[in-house]
């Protein structure tokens, strides 16, 4: 019944979403950010990781606590909100903090990226459901295709905004400027997946243990050889990705290019 409507929502999603992203990319933005504030490589990676970690790590726990509720826009409402009210203590921080305490801000960046990442990890399991219900397996493709297509075109085209953005402004503002964008794009996308109308389940799912779940999945793991080989090379997809964010920090401090090249670094990832 609203077909049309939940398709175009979730396409505004992928692309604010994707765009958001950008802003704080991982593999450009955040390492520079990182490294006015600490030295440590240990850090460095650690904050990059830390998105995937939240989004991945709490799926399973969730699962077992929330995918026998017939409705489940409401936990994705809620964990979208808790992650917006966490990115806006990262600008805010940045905004007072940058200029008189990195160590300070360092620990309340790890505290709320931790948040926004888990917040997440929250919202993911809800998310994949209500597609699963709004959008049909045959249109599916073309519902992540185009997500990608046009939030990873306007994400490259965002690179040109960062590179006059980190060369335009000095630290923190230059920050505080992008992660506002990301933090603005980032509302616009989880709003819109907000306004899907989500259809209730005739039949909802068995309550399952957090035990049953986990056993559950390892057997899934074990019987499905399609699904263990996806699980496979997306380990060693995250293994690769592990070094992206010291290869703007070795052309930065190695080459001696600016750190507004991370904007072009980010146009051709």
């Amino acid at each position: 019944q609203h077909y049309k409507r939940n398709f175009i929502l979730g396409i505004s999603n992928g692309i604010f979403f994707n765009l958001g992203l950008a802003f704080l990319s991982g593999s450009t933005v955040l390492p520079i950010f990182m490294a006015h504030l600490t030295d440590s490589k240990v850090l460095i990676g650690l904050a990059t990781s830390i998105e995937n970690i939240g989004w991945h790590l709490p799926q399973l726990f969730v699962a077992a606590l929330t995918l026998h509720y017939s409705k489940q826009l409401g936990i994705y409402t809620k964990a979208a909100l808790l992650r917006t009210i966490a990115f806006l203590g990262i600008v805010i921080s940045i905004l007072i903090l940058g200029e008189k305490n990195h160590n300070l801000l360092l620990i309340l960046f790890f505290v709320l990226f931790t948040f926004f990442s888990v917040s997440g990890g929250l919202a993911a399991v809800s998310f994949m459901d209500i597609v699963g219900k709004t959008i049909p397996a045959n249109k599916r493709g073309s519902y992540f295709g185009m997500r990608m297509f046009f939030g990873g075109g306007l994400a490259a085209l965002s690179g040109i905004l960062v590179k006059k953005i980190l060369g335009g402004y000095s630290f923190p503002a230059n920050f505080g400027l992008l992660f506002s964008l990301a933090l603005l794009t980032i509302f616009l996308g989880l709003g819109s997946f907000a306004l899907v109308k989500e259809p209730i389940l005739s039949n909802s799912r068995p309550h399952k243990s957090l035990k049953e779940n986990c056993q559950e999945a390892f057997s899934l793991f074990q019987t499905d050889a399609t699904y263990k080989l996806l699980f496979l090379v997306r380990i060693a997809i995250g293994s690769v990705t592990l070094a992206y964010p010291f290869y703007i920090l070795y052309a930065q401090k190695t080459l001696n290019i600016k750190p507004e090249a991370a904007g072009i670094f980010l146009s051709f990832e």
